[in-house]
């Protein structure tokens, strides 16, 4: 998974030889997870007070229920870099 924030940059999934599988035509924060315990893992963009989550087939995290599900460490303690530079009026 690769992203930038900002100027029209969208997260891109790539498979092992750089080339794009998947666009998400959102600008925000990306995670990736296994919401409902399936096995596969789901791409959540948020930002600016909304989330959109992406899923390679239909699932419904409604059904869902319990506590908290196990991940395996690569999903649960992911790693944030943000760059870029801040500009101050």
């Amino acid at each position: 998974m690769a992203y930038r924030r900002g100027g029209g940059v969208y997260p891109t999934l790539y498979d092992g030889d750089m080339q794009s599988v998947a666009s998400f035509p959102m600008e925000g924060y990306v995670v990736h997870t296994d919401l409902t315990g399936s096995g596969t893992e789901q791409v959540i963009v948020y930002g600016e007070g909304k989330a959109e989550l992406y899923a390679s087939r239909p699932i419904d995290i409604a059904q869902r229920s319990g506590g908290p599900l196990l991940q395996p460490k690569r999903l649960s303690s992911p790693t944030l870099y943000p760059g870029g530079e801040v500009h101050t009026k």
